[in-house]
């Protein structure tokens, strides 16, 4: 049975209590489903009684029931549920006659004269709810006048006692008590079974969820461990190469404005030295020219002609020589500055083994050939080095 939690609350809020009429002991109940089945039970005890005033009590049972199940009907809106359940709370507290509850010994006493005749049974109820005495001329209604006097006088001659009643009523009462109570039982055991069976598969889960949680948490520490032992390798590389690199940057700039200056230096001079010739030539003397024998004043002017030629030749080779040096070195410190930002994109992105970081290593700082001396070595191009390093990573 589904009962809204809303109704629920407004029926503890209530606090229902109800005398068992027509005796004088309180029912106080704790729970909504607890006042519905109580009802349920008075409406069944008396559905055999369906003629004469007996049926009225029946009738008021009936009347809860229907108000409650209307109250539980699941499209019901709020506040018509607590309109009904307020009603079959009212109806069940009524303390006269025909709310006389099961329980008590005047309850018993009337079903049992009923079973035997409703005329009885009507007599009783106008003698003990009424107070008063019909038609005594009718032979039925007058037995059923001398039942009740007789039940309410507790006279032992008689074949139906008040104590009789009550104890057959006590009976009743403690036999349903019982039984309710075994039904408590039995659903408590279901209950503690079903949190037993819960708590063990909440503990299974827990224990399941605690080890993959440990396996997730201990493989992500590791692999975090080993991300920031990389990085920190990585950062080592660069505040070693940081240094290096930017000096290379510096020098490819030095070196390039040299190669320039040098190379500005080789154009002037050999300008300055072909307008030299050319002026010593234009002003030679015409004996020196129209000379026809060799002579030593001729042989001194072509000794001194030739000195000044080589001399000038050798300063414009010079000042080439240092251009073409300097352009070759600002070269290979860009390159240097270049691979050295390649290794350390290679140590980011895939890693480096040991054997090409000897490599690449041993490139950035060889010794770099100037062009100006014959022993000069050749270093390692970087187009080499980092073919060779991506050729080793492909191999794994």
């Amino acid at each position: 049975m589904e009962i809204d939690k809303d109704l629920e609350e407004h029926f503890k809020s209530q606090q229902v209590r109800i005398t068992i009429f027509p005796d004088k002991e309180e029912l106080h109940f704790v729970s909504l489903e607890h006042f519905i089945d109580v009802m349920k039970n008075e409406l069944s005890f008396w559905s055999s009684c369906n003629s004469g005033n007996i049926a009225g009590i029946r009738n008021h049972f009936q009347n809860i029931v229907n108000q409650l199940t209307q109250a539980l009907q699941p499209n019901r809106d709020a506040g018509s549920a607590r309109h009904d359940l307020q009603h079959a709370i009212d109806n069940a507290r009524k303390n006269s006659f025909p709310a006389v509850y099961s329980a008590t010994p005047t309850a018993q006493f009337l079903k049992t004269i009923y079973g035997k005749s409703q005329q009885h049974a009507d007599a009783a109820c106008e003698y003990l709810f009424e107070n008063r005495i019909g038609n005594i001329q009718d032979k039925n209604k007058f037995q059923g006048y001398l039942m009740a006097f007789l039940y309410k006088g507790d006279d032992k001659s008689t074949g139906v006692s008040a104590e009789k009643n009550e104890y057959k009523a006590l009976e009743e009462l403690r036999s349903r008590y019982v039984q309710e109570l075994n039904l408590l039982h039995a659903d408590y055991l279901k209950r503690t079974d079903d949190i037993g069976g819960s708590y063990a598969s909440f503990q299974e889960n827990l224990t399941n969820w605690k080890n993959e949680t440990q396996k997730a948490l201990d493989k992500l520490i590791k692999d975090r461990s080993e991300n920031l032992d990389k990085l920190e390798r990585n950062y080592h590389e660069k505040l070693r190469l940081e240094g290096p690199a930017q000096y290379w940057s510096n020098m490819a700039k030095e070196y390039f404005d040299k190669g320039k200056m040098w190379r500005t230096w080789a154009i002037t001079g050999a300008g300055l030295l072909i307008l030299l010739l050319m002026s010593i030539l234009y002003q030679l003397p015409n004996g020196y020219m129209g000379s026809k024998g060799l002579s030593l004043d001729s042989l001194k002017m072509t000794i001194l002609l030739a000195l000044i030629a080589s001399i000038g030749v050798y300063i414009v080779r010079l000042f080439t020589r240092l251009s073409t040096s300097a352009f070759h070195l600002s070269r290979d410190a860009k390159e240097r500055h270049q691979l050295t930002h390649v290794y350390l994109s290679l140590l980011h992105e895939k890693g480096v083994t040991d054997a090409d970081r000897h490599i690449v290593l041993q490139s950035i700082f060889s010794r770099a050939d100037t062009g100006l001396l014959k022993g000069d070595s050749s270093p390692t191009l970087p187009d080499n080095i980092v073919s060779q390093i991506l050729k080793n990573m492909s191999k794994k």
